[in-house]
């Protein structure tokens, strides 16, 4: 904080210099009802998806519904940074030459309007090679990194961020050196970086309950990312180990909240994005789950 109590914030990059505290939200109806959507659960920052994260149909966004949308986020009394979550749909580490290229599409649609609407980044999930091995398809992946740099540069700031994953399936980025082979298929690293999402890394196998083990993570995050670009804050329904990708509210699952306070008390969070993926009471996260977490990460 400044001495004034105002907390500092680079208008240029509309990137804060303190970590900011926020959820998924729902932006039915128009991405600019996002905004009130993330201030009426007190949300610093919110993520959304541009249409549904289930269907391969990309609806572009009108130049009225963009200037809608900025105007919000200008105004807002407390969101002040959003990020777009790509399709569960998309998988890049498809050997099936039809769902590679609607993948590749959607993927670059989505980068498309979120520079448009200047997120801070989108957040992936890779895909999966079903088996097949990060041999077989690290090219095709290589390659559209490659030209997705090329339409971030639509953006002063947009970034695609990769998130790690459970793991089932053969899904590509469970562990952290795969992570890092993913970020170092490209040579610059200017517009790629990492989402963490803590109860995939905790399905994973990283059960970072345990303080030897949580020494053992920032070390890897270390060696292998660097910088955390953004948190996806979420407790666990299964046990460390499963693979199981499956949410649950903080406090109310596997992981708990003094492991999730011991995680992300580390410095390396400090200018991270936190968003909330839990359950909430069925319709995802609540003010109440954005205030706990903030309280945990504020004590």
């Amino acid at each position: 904080m400044d001495i004034d109590g105002t907390y500092r914030y680079d208008m240029v990059s509309k990137i804060g210099v303190y970590m900011l505290i926020g959820a998924h939200v729902s932006a039915s109806g128009g991405i600019n009802r996002a905004i009130a959507n993330g201030e009426a659960i007190g949300a610093d920052c919110i993520q959304i998806f541009i249409g549904s994260p289930r269907t391969w149909r990309f609806v572009e966004l009108s130049e009225e519904t963009i200037h809608k949308y900025k105007d919000a986020l200008e105004n807002s009394i407390s969101v002040r940074d959003a990020v777009v979550h790509a399709s569960y749909l998309i998988n890049l580490g498809s050997s099936d030459r039809d769902l590679f290229a609607r993948s590749k599409s959607l993927l670059m649609q989505t980068v498309t309007t979120a520079c448009a609407i200047e997120a801070n980044a989108v957040i992936l999930h890779v895909g999966s090679h079903k088996g097949e091995g990060m041999d077989q398809v690290h090219h095709q992946i290589r390659d559209v990194f490659e030209e997705i740099q090329d339409r971030l540069g639509q953006s002063v700031r947009t970034r695609l961020l990769i998130e790690n994953t459970a793991g089932a399936g053969g899904t590509i980025g469970g562990s952290l050196p795969e992570i890092h082979m993913l970020l170092t298929l490209v040579e610059n690293r200017d517009r790629i970086g990492f989402c963490l999402d803590t109860q995939h890394l905790f399905a994973f196998g990283y059960d970072f309950r345990d303080e030897e083990v949580r020494d053992r993570v920032f070390q890897e995050l270390s060696d292998c990312v660097g910088k955390i670009d953004c948190v996806h804050l979420n407790d666990s329904k299964t046990a460390p180990g499963g693979m199981h990708d499956r949410h649950e509210n903080l406090g109310d699952g596997e992981i708990g909240l003094d492991a999730l306070r011991g995680l992300l008390k580390h410095p390396m969070f400090s200018e991270s994005l936190i968003v909330l993926e839990v359950p909430g009471d069925g319709a995802g996260p609540r003010s109440q789950d954005v205030e706990l977490a903030k309280r945990i990460l504020g004590d």
